[in-house]
């Protein structure tokens, strides 16, 4: 009977994988994932390179911590002699999540390009269009668990057979930039994640399939004065039954300089991921690299045993140019 009961509590277990398989991996400092964001920001920048990481930790005050890391390389350049403004990126991210007791890991491999069409006498707007397409792995720690029959220091005889889940990737996106001012500009853009819907399953059931996700993104970028500049962003997600919303602004004061050719800036503000967190969040920059810390006050009924505890994030990002590579400037914020 209490070897029916292990057998009966493992299937629902990995039913329940299997279901939940309609959200992707997720941080709250979207703004410093472009590629995460909308395939078509690749290379995005002012610069000819970006390399950027990022770590969350999420529910540890409730269960066992959910951990997620993720890394980017973006490499950008123009278009071409006859069109030096457009921007051609090309980049590579992968990420890493790792949930519950049962330590179910995925992993993802993405490869990403985009090009950026430069529309106008002056240049002053973009439209572009990008692609992603990558590998998704995942793996459940059979090990991490125990069973009633391990009560008393026995080793488990349960033997559940089930097969890693692997699948094949493709993505796209489109995105529309106008810059009004040298350092003013509106963006807005829009997403197809898991175009083929593959099939996520640690069973082989081909019906399990993952729903395909329909992202959407807008920010504005305002200098008030050479002292203060506003960046508000927003993005909406919508994945099968589950959907997010998160809507902010930070703020950014230009620090003077400590010595020649030094370039400091401070950030705060706050987001607001719709009736689950509120996202406090701070930012500095020192040169070409941005160090971005914020945390999840957790507002949502889960508040009676999280006690508002959330998720620590933090991330690093280094945007830097290669001298021998010359490129107009696309008035293109740090993030």
């Amino acid at each position: 009977m209490l070897k029916a009961m292990a057998n009966l509590t493992i299937l629902f277990s990995l039913l329940c994988v299997m279901q939940g398989s309609g959200q992707d991996i997720h941080f709250s400092q979207f703004y410093t994932v472009p590629m995460e964001v909308n395939p078509a920001l690749t290379g995005m920048m002012n610069g000819n390179y970006r390399l950027s990481a990022i770590y969350r930790s999420q529910w540890k005050s409730v269960t066992a911590p959910y951990s997620t890391s993720g890394f980017g390389a973006e490499w950008s350049m123009g278009g071409g002699k006859r069109s030096l403004r457009d921007v051609v990126g090309l980049g590579f991210s992968a990420g890493n999540d790792v949930a519950g007791d049962a330590k179910l890991s995925t992993s993802t491999f993405l490869f990403s390009a985009a090009y950026n069409k430069a529309i106008g006498a002056l240049s002053t707007k973009y439209l572009g269009f990008g692609l992603q397409m990558g590998m998704n792995s995942s793996f459940l720690n059979m090990n991490s668990l125990r069973f009633d029959e391990q009560y008393n220091g026995a080793p488990a005889t349960e033997t559940i057979n089930f097969n890693d889940s692997r699948y094949f990737d493709v993505s796209a996106g489109a995105e529309y930039t106008q810059n009004f001012f040298q350092f003013s500009s509106f963006k807005i853009g829009a997403a197809v994640y898991h175009i083929t819907n593959p099939t996520y399953s640690f069973l082989n059931n081909s019906s399990v399939k993952v729903f395909r996700k329909y992202a959407f993104n807008g920010g504005l970028d305002y200098r008030l004065n050479r002292s203060l500049e506003l960046y508000p962003r927003a993005w909406l997600a919508f994945q099968g039954p589950s959907s997010e919303l998160i809507f902010g602004s930070l703020a950014r004061f230009q620090w003077r300089a400590l010595a020649r050719h030094t370039e400091m800036g401070f950030y705060a503000g706050a987001f607001y991921r719709w009736k689950d967190a509120l996202i406090l969040c701070t930012r500095m920059d020192l040169n070409h690299l941005s160090i971005t810390f914020s945390y999840d006050v957790n507002v949502s009924k889960l508040t009676r045993v999280s006690n508002g505890g959330g998720a620590p994030e933090i991330s690093l990002t280094y945007i830097g140019k290669v001298r021998l590579m010359h490129r107009k400037n696309i008035f293109c914020p740090r993030f």
